[in-house]
């Protein structure tokens, strides 16, 4: 599972550092790369699993029931294998319209994250709603059931 914040350079060839604790948390063939594909002002990171458990979801009940989402989707999508020091090469076509240049930030969501630029995560999350907003619905009205 991905979770946490992670500031990052992005070198001159255009590689990020994935952070070595969630990779060593991985599965052996999940460690080998990722894919990459376009988020909504970021770039999505996935691991192999969770990509191949998604294309097969989408490929329900046939493999051409989304086709205008899977163009747009797979079709800008590539997979990155990791390198010996465990740096991804972020796709030029996916990371300069998303402005990620220079400096990055990894967000865990979960079984993905987002790779954003500093400037795109701060507009992205300005003035958006609280968690206690967020976590409305999910358990009832109350929210999470956590410690009621």
């Amino acid at each position: 599972m991905f979770v946490g914040t992670f500031p990052r350079s992005v070198d001159g060839k255009g590689r990020l550092l994935v952070p070595a604790d969630m990779v060593r948390a991985l599965d052996a063939s999940d460690r080998e790369g990722f894919y990459l594909a376009p988020g909504n002002g970021c770039v999505l990171l996935f691991k192999r699993s969770t990509f191949h458990r998604l294309a097969s979801q989408l490929s329900s009940p046939t493999p051409f029931a989304h086709t205008g989402f899977n163009r747009a989707f797979f079709g800008q999508s590539a997979y990155r294998p990791t390198d010996a020091m465990g740096r991804i090469l972020l796709p030029e076509e996916l990371k300069d319209p998303c402005g990620i240049a220079g400096e990055a930030v990894l967000v865990g969501c979960g079984d993905y994250m987002e790779i954003w630029s500093p400037e795109g995560l701060r507009a992205a999350t300005k003035d958006g709603p609280g968690m206690v907003d967020l976590l409305r619905g999910f358990g009832g009205a109350e929210g999470p059931a956590t410690s009621r």
